[in-house]
């Protein structure tokens, strides 16, 4: 500002308050790096129990399998999966009840918990591996299913170690 000679008699000087954007943005930091972190854990968790997990998308029909799950069904890595994999990946003896099974868990009105026991044929190797899988759908407010998930981890060791037990006690 001026005075009425054209001096210098003050200066205004006009700063945003930033604090509150600086601590949203620490917060918003912290957060991220907590978030960072539980799925690290999560990651080691799953990992070392050898567990592999699924996700249908039932509203877009997608499948998705992380490298594991696809390696109990006998399928590469990179190759991507459908549904038509994982009914076709079914031992014939087991298809019925663990089509079923995955079916009760989608129905909006039953909301079954998806917990069975299969075998899969390799679609890749042919090889027989038998698998333990637990999942739940997940709905809208209309009741509408919307995906269907879980895990799955390979139990062949154990059914063979069960079938030796049942053999040698017959």
């Amino acid at each position: 500002m001026r005075d009425e000679h054209g001096t210098v008699v003050a200066i205004l000087n006009i700063t945003p308050e930033t604090t509150g954007r600086v601590r949203l943005e620490h917060r918003l930091q912290e957060e991220q790096s907590a978030l960072a972190m539980s799925e690290e854990r999560l990651r080691l968790a799953v990992d070392n129990a050898d567990l592999g997990f699924w996700d249908v998308d039932v509203v877009n029909d997608q499948l998705i399998w992380p490298p594991r799950t696809k390696a109990m069904f006998g399928i590469s890595p990179e190759i991507p999966v459908t549904m038509d994999d994982f009914y076709n990946g079914l031992h014939p003896d087991d298809r019925e009840a663990t089509t079923a099974a995955y079916l009760a868990a989608a129905d909006p009105i039953r909301r079954a918990l998806y917990d069975v026991e299969y075998r899969t044929i390799g679609k890749e190797d042919g090889v027989v591996r038998w698998v333990a899988a637990k999942g739940r759908g997940v709905f809208d407010a209309a009741g509408r299913c919307l995906r269907v998930t879980g895990t799955v981890l390979e139990i062949s060791a154990r059914k063979h170690a069960e079938s030796v037990v049942t053999r040698r006690s017959s």
